[in-house]
């Protein structure tokens, strides 16, 4: 974990309030996988194969949310993402090859057996303009933290439910990560990534 976490590159998400969703005071919200929501990472190819985009989700997961809609600077979030859960879903490439690359990400890229959860944990959260809201915090990957501002929009579920969706960019490189490449440089990744999300959250 580094001392001075540097601010990562982050696409914008917008926090909404749903109508109607006003407790009195903060309450406690589970996250967990459910029916529709997912966490996706799209990784970018750059040389012979510019226009290719693996495309990786994240089975498991788990978290939680304090959320005070009175007060909504006061509510926090922390989710901790299984890096052995992650699947690629590429259509391009035929089994044999979507193998391999579910392999190399889990064990080269994120070192899955070493370093088993990627984690968020908020450190603030900004109400700005037309409801919306900026949540600042750490990611850590491979034990590294960065911070990160990120945003969200959240709606009304079933059942007093609370859903969110929102994306984000997450650069390679701000983790020490080099972006693989292969055929002698021939074909590369882009240090960028873009993160998308559907979350459901209820209550215990």
């Amino acid at each position: 974990m580094t001392s001075g976490p540097r601010p990562a590159r982050c696409a914008g998400l917008a926090l909404f309030l749903a109508a109607g969703m006003t407790p009195a005071a903060a309450e406690i919200y589970r996250l967990a996988p459910a029916d529709g929501a997912e966490i996706r990472l799209k990784v970018y190819k750059t040389g012979f194969m510019r226009g290719k985009v693996h495309d990786f989700v994240f089975k498991r997961y788990s978290g939680e949310i304090d959320f005070d809609a009175s007060n909504p600077e006061n509510s926090s979030v922390k989710i901790a993402i299984e890096a052995d859960g992650m699947v690629c879903e590429d259509t391009w490439v035929n089994a044999g090859n979507l193998a391999k690359i579910e392999r190399e990400g889990k064990e080269k890229i994120l070192q899955a057996a070493r370093y088993p959860h990627i984690l968020f944990r908020s450190t603030e959260v900004r109400p700005q303009a037309n409801g919306s809201f900026a949540v600042l915090g750490l990611l850590t990957i491979r034990n590294r933290a960065e911070a990160v501002r990120v945003e969200a929009v959240m709606s009304a579920g079933g059942s007093g439910e609370l859903r969110f969706d929102g994306s984000a960019a997450v650069a390679l490189r701000d983790y020490g990560l080099k972006p693989p490449s292969a055929a002698f440089g021939a074909v590369g990744t882009k240090n960028e990534m873009d993160v998308s999300f559907r979350l459901t959250a209820r209550r215990p």
